[in-house]
């Protein structure tokens, strides 16, 4: 797999935020970095700009290649393996993407 470019961000955070952020990623044992991406994704979406080609939610295959670990973090998030964790969030960001067009329709009228 080719290796994908990341640009660094600073990034400030109130302390009991980032502590929230520390317990979040020793809780889950997703990178802090990981969840930050995801935490992009979902602000892009949010505001009707699709993110392609990322590494947040539905691709934790850049992250860990591991199968078993990539079926524990599917566990942890209700679902019997990693394919239908992909599945589930890739239906939300569907959902997520036809609801901020919608958003943005209605606005231009």
């Amino acid at each position: 797999m080719t290796p994908r470019k990341l640009h660094q961000q600073a990034l400030y955070l109130e302390p009991e935020k980032a502590q929230q952020l520390d317990d979040l990623a020793r809780r889950t044992r997703i990178p802090k970095a990981v969840l930050l991406r995801e935490a992009v994704d979902d602000l892009l979406l949010k505001h009707g700009v699709v993110a392609t080609g990322g590494i947040g939610k539905a691709n934790f295959n850049v992250v860990w290649s591991d199968e078993k670990r990539l079926n524990e973090i599917a566990r942890q998030a209700g679902c019997k393996d990693y394919a239908e964790l992909q599945e589930r969030v890739n239906f939300e960001r569907s959902v997520a993407k036809t609801k901020a067009a919608k958003q943005r329709k209605q606005k231009s009228k």
